[in-house]
């Protein structure tokens, strides 16, 4: 009896080990499916480049479009601007929720000194706004967005980092350059897994939201 108890036992591991492998290989993502995030990863960074240098154009774009373009620009992020909810995995195996803060952006204040302060991105997006009233800033990112490290933090999300190097050029009133650097930047990718049942077919499709922007180098 003592050994049927103990084959038993055994064998009921093994099934719930089998099932919770086949369940994590069920939404493991396949190299197809990386490589089609990444495409959209990129787009979604080419919309947020977009947007910057709309807000931070002096010229052609007034302030009412710009505020409004800003509130087009925070939807491309976690949350929109403000908390979000995360729902991870501990180690145990077990699921927690917190509260994480409004995503931010890191900025090198000098690229003498090195030194960084951390804004919330709403906070981010208007300071550019107040500049390109007074002065000319041109913000560009080069080509060549890689994107890495895809690893599973709940049921259906997916974390990503992306790689860029953006170029920041500021011209006073006279059109003259005054100040120019390269910084080189990363950002946290978000991707939710999204399950939609159409008749008896199950519709898998994927949403990309931008988290954190960290300022790595600069130049």
């Amino acid at each position: 009896m003592v050994m049927n108890k103990k084959v038993l036992f055994f064998f009921a591991v093994f099934l719930v080990s089998s099932y919770w492998g086949w369940a994590q290989r069920e939404h493991d993502l396949t190299p197809e499916e990386k490589e089609d995030l990444k495409t959209r990863i990129v787009e979604k960074l080419d919309d947020f480049q977009y947007d910057l240098q709309i807000l931070a154009g002096k010229y052609g774009y007034s302030l009412s479009t710009k505020q409004a373009r800003m509130k087009v620009t925070l939807n491309l992020f976690i949350g929109k601007g403000d908390q979000y909810l995360v729902r991870e995995e501990t180690r145990s195996g077990k699921y927690v929720e917190r509260w994480e803060g409004p995503v931010t952006m890191s900025r090198i204040k000098s690229k003498y000194t090195g030194e960084k302060d951390t804004i919330p991105m709403r906070k981010y997006l208007e300071s550019l706004i107040r500049q390109s009233q007074y002065c000319r800033i041109e913000i560009t990112q080069a080509d060549g967005v890689r994107v890495d490290s895809f690893h599973k933090v709940s049921d259906n999300r997916y974390v990503a980092t992306a790689h860029i190097l953006q170029g920041f050029v500021r011209y006073n009133s006279e059109g003259k350059r005054v100040y120019s650097d390269k910084t080189e930047k990363t950002v946290t990718i978000y991707i939710d897994r999204v399950s939609q049942m159409v008749g008896d077919h199950d519709i898998v499709s994927w949403d990309i939201q931008l988290g954190n922007v960290e300022a790595e180098e600069i130049w």
